[in-house]
């Protein structure tokens, strides 16, 4: 992991109040074929809940994959966590965009849960909507999705099975008139070019 010297880290803390704050900056992190252009993460204590944001201008993957104005919010109390994810690509060509919320419980003894609120992406000028629907479960045996679902038009893609070391556990993927060159930002590395639509189920 690269990070630039220029990098600062402050906070301060009230024992009376419970009030604890945090922040960390950097001009640029780099860690194998990822880069993060100014880096920022708080974190922060009121109330009994807790805060924590991170944030950078710019995030690339292997020089091919691109997303811009990065924002993650948490708001944590308890054994529930609710989160968002915002991006925007403002630089370019094409529509790249997303505004992603929903939860996490963590109660004692039941898996994590991780549950999403209607969402939506701008993916390569494509709008893809998540229903709010969808469901993952994790717990030490393995990892369970239920009808995790993503709409555009009449594009329509669904997850739902489990994921285990046991050979019998599948997770089925159907996929609904699906347009293959939605996704040549992330195989452009690999160079290579999809087209056509998708049918059918794995």
């Amino acid at each position: 992991i690269e990070v630039s010297k220029s990098s600062i880290a402050r906070g301060n803390f009230n024992l009376a109040e419970n009030y604890f704050r945090a922040e960390i900056a950097s001009n640029y992190l780099k860690s194998g074929k990822m880069k993060v252009v100014n880096p920022m993460v708080m974190a922060e204590t009121f109330n009994y809940n807790i805060y924590l944001t991170a944030q950078c201008d710019n995030l690339t993957f292997n020089d091919s994959l691109e997303i811009g104005n990065v924002v993650a919010n948490t708001v944590t109390l308890k054994d529930n966590t609710s989160f968002s994810l915002n991006w925007s690509n403002q630089k370019s060509k094409k529509a790249y965009s997303g505004d992603i919320s929903g939860n996490l419980v963590f109660a004692k003894g039941k898996p994590l849960t991780v549950g999403f609120d209607d969402s939506d992406m701008m993916i390569n000028d494509s709008l893809i909507h998540i229903a709010r629907d969808g469901r993952i479960d994790i717990d030490t045996t393995g990892i369970r999705i239920r009808n995790f679902t993503m709409l555009t038009g009449v594009q329509k893609l669904v997850m739902d099975g489990r994921i285990s070391k046991d050979p019998y556990d599948v997770v089925q993927v159907s996929f609904e008139n699906v347009l293959l060159d939605d996704f040549d930002d992330l195989t452009r590395s690999a160079k290579v070019n999809l087209d056509g639509k998708l049918n059918g189920y794995v």
